[in-house]
């Protein structure tokens, strides 16, 4: 997906993660370029952050999970996810105290 294609402008989050597993034929890349030739590879980094967007100062992440499809996210092949929404809820209640 071409990342122009996003509005930003439309968006009001303060950060967007995006994880994919190579196989998914339905979830796939955001940001990252289609020729990209580690796009579906695992990730040694759990997560490529890349710069924020400076109009709107969201951080914006991806990053391919390995294989899998489009329904093994939330089992126990993709333990990334599961850690992924631990981290992102315990941002939100850091920054709520």
């Amino acid at each position: 997906m071409n990342h122009k294609a996003i509005q930003l402008r439309n968006v009001n989050v303060k950060e967007w993660v995006n994880a994919y597993c190579s196989g998914d034929y339905i979830g796939r890349n955001i940001w990252a370029s289609n020729n990209n030739k580690n796009l579906y590879r695992l990730q040694k980094k759990r997560f490529q952050t890349n710069k924020p967007n400076s109009s709107k100062r969201m951080q914006i992440r991806e990053c391919c999970i390995g294989a899998g499809g489009h329904i093994h996210y939330w089992n126990t092949s993709a333990p990334e996810i599961a850690e992924e929404i631990d981290d992102l809820i315990d941002s939100i209640r850091s920054s709520t105290k």
